[in-house]
């Protein structure tokens, strides 16, 4: 079954939201109001800011295997996911709001038969940079757990909770992914 988890920024005259609908083998990706592109795994682990901008989306997420279809402006029937949003760049609004994922439920797609043309990809990116150039996604984790937490020791609880755990994450990554996406991310750490 598919999963969905969305990142928004909220600002009063154009938001900025990219939504992400894994697959078994692809991903397909939705900066709005672009169109999808679709990425396999090891594509979007060779473009690090559009992969931490992944993980991201699902900490904030509520839940990443449910979307709720409801009426927006008392007109609209659209499906709406559960998320934190970033408010004016300036912090995590507290709680979990409703944002907009489309008129049809992107939970019921078929998985893709290939990628995305390299020519699509690039495009995306230009775009994707354009409009999250000033956001940083490891900066907004920081700001996300500090938030959750309230300590200022975040840094060393982060940097404890990575030594820690780091085995049993790559443990876990080969198990699922294979010994080859293992290695791939084994290279960033």
């Amino acid at each position: 079954m598919p999963e969905i988890s969305c990142f928004y920024i909220h600002f009063n005259r154009s938001p900025r939201q990219i939504t992400f609908i894994k697959f078994d083998n692809y991903f397909s990706i939705r900066l709005d109001p672009c169109k999808p592109i679709i990425l396999t795994l090891d594509t979007i682990i060779s473009i690090r800011n559009l992969f931490e901008m992944y993980i991201l989306s699902l900490l904030v997420t509520e839940d990443t295997k449910s979307v709720v279809l409801m009426t927006e402006f008392k007109v609209i029937k659209t499906h709406m996911i559960r998320t934190k949003f970033l408010y004016k760049r300036r912090g995590f609004m507290d709680g979990y709001r409703y944002i907009s994922v489309g008129k049809r439920n992107p939970l019921n797609k078929s998985e893709p038969k290939r990628e995305s043309s390299d020519k699509k990809i690039r495009k995306f990116i230009i775009n994707f940079n354009r409009e999250f150039n000033e956001d940083d996604p490891i900066a907004l984790m920081s700001m996300l757990v500090e938030d959750e937490i309230e300590d200022s020791n975040v840094n060393e609880i982060l940097t404890e909770y990575y030594k820690n755990n780091t085995i049993s994450l790559l443990t876990g990554i080969k198990k699922k992914f294979g010994r080859d996406i293992y290695d791939m991310i084994r290279s960033y750490l």
